[in-house]
């Protein structure tokens, strides 16, 4: 799976996709390949006190970690995810779902099964 980040706040404002798509399918072939789309909110700076986004605790290391999500009060510079919309998060939770069950879960499921042929065989030429 080949996955390019367009940071829509850094990114080149002239960005074409279905451009950029059309190359990598023709480099690595069809299926294969996605362009994601992040940072579509622009930042505020008046964005001090703003309670981040839930989704983020699990991730995140901090020394002190807030009892409540409503402690968790951050400054515009350690904030995390302010400027991914909706639209943005529900791309990235797609894309990561697609990844793990095309990808991930039969490259798991085929170790698994080499692995238990390995044993299996193993266990032929042993005799009690």
């Amino acid at each position: 799976q080949y996955v390019v980040l367009h940071d829509e706040i850094d990114g080149p404002k002239d960005f074409k996709e279905g451009a950029l798509l059309q190359e990598m399918h023709q480099r690595f072939g069809p299926g294969c390949c996605a362009v994601l789309r992040i940072n579509s909110l622009s930042p505020n700076p008046t964005q001090k006190g703003v309670v981040e986004d839930a989704v983020w605790d699990n991730f995140a290391s901090f020394s002190s970690k807030p009892t409540s999500q409503s402690q968790f009060l951050v400054d515009a510079s350690n904030a995390r995810g302010l400027c991914l919309s909706t639209r943005d998060k529900l791309a990235l939770r797609r894309s990561i779902a697609q990844m793990i069950t095309l990808g991930l879960i039969p490259s798991i499921e085929t170790r698994i099964f080499n692995l238990n042929i390995s044993v299996t065989n193993g266990k032929k030429g042993v005799k009690n």
